[in-house]
């Protein structure tokens, strides 16, 4: 069996829940994928769009094979009343798409500094006809205009983890490219953006530099929900809460359901949610 054919008969199986568990695809896969000579790019056919992939990455391999992107059942609810999406750290733009094929009106704007995964998401916008996504090829920081070191990932099941703060998990500090910043409060007076509907941070321990390169957005509360990766004791939720924002908690990855900051392992890392208006989510929930 060929190369191609295996990968579609793995597609055909992975996409049904009952095969996938009872087959043990999962496991076949990922020897597959990790053992994969040759180009690892394919585009998956998720349920509401298309997208690039590195079928290597572990989300890239769920993806392609299962068409999965899990995400807490009331994201795609607020993506879908969007008309102004911020992806900070848009990595190969899973967010970016799955919001705007679900957004009504509106325009997507994908922030990610490795030129790489710009570059994907570019395509993937091409490949869907996606003409409201726009992709800045910067940091965001709390500067505009510097050129920073930015870390690229070891590990090829997870690129995730660059950043432009060398925190250690899985960088080498040899392994980096040079990256502009931009601070976000810049681009939107630049642009003429007066609100954003929801934002998504997840800049790996660089939150801090954002949130300082973003304080007339905050001060304004153009945000209406904000979704940043954080460590449970980063000081920057404080630091949002200080601007007003309602900290709703942690959002769990294996139920979606909220969580309290205080029942969680200070050094685990999780998605929290803010609202600017207290009450706002509960209609999504």
């Amino acid at each position: 069996m060929g190369a191609k054919t295996l990968e579609n008969f793995y597609c055909r199986l992975g996409r049904s829940k009952f095969l996938k568990k009872q087959l043990g695809i999962g496991a076949l896969v990922n020897q597959y994928s990790q053992t994969l000579q040759g180009n690892p790019q394919r585009i998956a056919l998720m349920p509401e769009y298309r997208i690039l992939v590195d079928i290597r990455e572990f989300s890239g391999m769920c993806s392609y094979f299962f068409g999965e992107f899990i995400l807490p059942w009331f994201i795609p609810k607020l993506m879908a009343d969007c008309r102004c999406f911020f992806d900070v750290g848009a990595n190969m733009g899973q967010w970016s798409l799955l919001a705007t094929s679900l957004m009504k009106e509106g325009n997507t704007y994908a922030f990610e500094p490795n030129p790489i995964f710009a570059r994907t998401i570019r395509e993937s916008a091409f490949e869907n006809q996606f003409k409201s996504v726009q992709v800045i090829e910067n940091a965001a920081s709390d500067t505009t205009g510097d050129c920073v070191d930015f870390y690229l990932s070891t590990d090829s099941r997870n690129s995730g983890t660059s950043s432009m703060i060398y925190h250690g998990f899985d960088l080498d500090p040899a392994h980096k490219i040079s990256a502009r910043t931009l601070r976000l409060d810049d681009f939107v007076k630049t642009t003429g953006i007066a609100s954003i509907d929801l934002m998504k941070i997840d800049v790996e321990r660089a939150e801090g530099r954002v949130i300082r390169g973003m304080t007339q957005i905050l001060s304004a509360r153009s945000i209406r929900f904000l979704v940043i990766e954080l460590p449970v004791d980063s000081p920057v939720r404080a630091e949002l809460e200080s601007y007003g924002y309602y900290c709703l908690g942690a959002i769990s990855p294996e139920s979606g359901k909220l969580l309290s900051p205080t029942d969680l392992n200070p050094d685990l890392c999780f998605d929290f949610i803010f609202e600017s208006v207290k009450g706002a989510l509960q209609p999504y929930l």
